[in-house]
């Protein structure tokens, strides 16, 4: 139902997660780090009041000033949500059951006294890497649409360990164009984004090829395998497991290297020999070196990538906005791209970690001329 009720929203459906060895409480305790971390609106089915778990999603979300919808897309208000919590109550209550086992399967809800909406804008930290996350999502999403990517035919003809195969000349085309460019033009952030947006079109195959990546947040060599099975899991699926893979190798590298240190070395360039050159291949070498076959390579993918990101963002603060793609192909896909996942009585619709900013804060290209450019592909 969440999918049909937003068709070009990611959707990532809990159910459909496997991992060996898990117990319920596993599960409950990574949604819920999901939920905290990544979910802005949280979509209610109707009978979500008689649920422990979703009843404790609603909470979660009512405390931390987060939107509350119901299937339609149709804002719930703290009244609705409280009556529903009352009726539900009620009803086990006629059917035999205590006031002490109401409230212990039933907890009540704390609820805001005022009768509004429950969502609230708010103001988040890392703006930057949500807005160039957002618009990679966008172009992704996009580049699905054209039959020439074969991502995976690339993949398979490169092989796991082909340091200057199809997709370095790929990637190299485009870093190549932001260098002549220059890094501080809009043209070279737009070649800059697009150099980002294959490096996660080749985590998705390689994923899909080779296995999943290893756990992100942990420094080079330490390498936790990852259980998540991830068959049959669909397109949007993947595109938001590898934009949280690469969220939380982001909060891993945040606490080691400050934004304004990334700043200065941007100001440096990006040339042959930069310090940001110098990173991106080290981690390549390092990737073809252990093989994509092994997750120690995957790994080093993951974290080329998110160094590219992270470039990204910091040429964001230093020399945005955002370039607005002017393909009519794309124009359909512009909206505000939301994670979904469901759950006993709930679905979560969500940006993944791209968190809705107030509307001043949004695109700036929405409220100010910027330039226009013409992707290639």
């Amino acid at each position: 139902m969440t999918q049909i009720q937003f068709p070009n929203k990611l959707v990532l459906n809990p159910a459909e997660l496997r991992v060996e060895d898990w117990g319920q409480d596993n599960y409950t305790d990574m949604w819920n780090q999901v939920l905290t971390d990544f979910c802005d609106v949280l979509v209610i089915t109707l009978d979500w009041s008689f649920s422990a778990g979703a009843r404790g999603e609603v909470q979660e979300m009512v405390t931390l000033g987060r939107g509350v919808v119901d299937l339609f897309g149709r804002t719930v208000t703290a009244n609705s949500l409280r009556d529903e919590d009352i009726a539900a109550r009620e009803k086990l209550k006629t059917m035999g059951w205590t006031e002490e086992e109401v409230l212990r399967l039933l907890p009540p809800l704390k609820l805001p006294h005022r009768s509004g909406a429950v969502y609230s804008t708010r103001r988040f930290e890392h703006a930057e890497w949500n807005l160039v996350a957002e618009w990679i999502l966008k172009e992704r999403r996009w580049q699905r649409q054209i039959d020439d990517f074969k991502d995976d035919e690339r993949t398979r003809l490169d092989g796991p360990r082909n340091k200057d195969g199809a997709w370095r000349l790929l990637l190299n085309k485009y870093l190549e164009k932001a260098r002549s460019a220059g890094i501080s033009t809009p043209e070279g952030g737009l070649a800059l984004l697009s150099y980002v947006t294959i490096s996660l079109a080749m985590m998705e195959s390689v994923t899909r090829i080779y296995g999943p990546l290893p756990e992100p947040g942990v420094g080079s060599g330490h390498v936790r395998v990852n259980r998540v099975n991830s068959d049959d899991i669909s397109e949007n699926q993947m595109l938001a497991l590898m934009i949280a893979w690469l969220r939380r190798e982001y909060f891993y590298t945040s606490q080691k290297y400050d934004s304004l240190e990334d700043d200065e070395n941007t100001k440096l360039g990006i040339g042959n020999g930069s310090w940001w050159d110098r990173q991106l291949k080290l981690y390549w070498s390092k990737m073809c070196e252990k093989g994509l076959d092994t997750p120690d390579g995957r790994q080093m993918l993951g974290k080329h990538t998110s160094t590219a990101l992270n470039l990204a963002a910091s040429w964001l603060r230093l020399y945005g906005p955002l370039p607005t793609p002017t393909r009519k192909s794309a124009e359909s896909l512009l909206g505000n791209l939301w994670c979904a996942f469901t759950s006993t009585g709930v679905s979560i619709i969500s940006e993944f970690g791209i968190q809705q900013l107030p509307e001043r804060d949004r695109l700036p290209s929405r409220h100010q001329e910027s330039p226009q450019f013409q992707l290639e592909h």
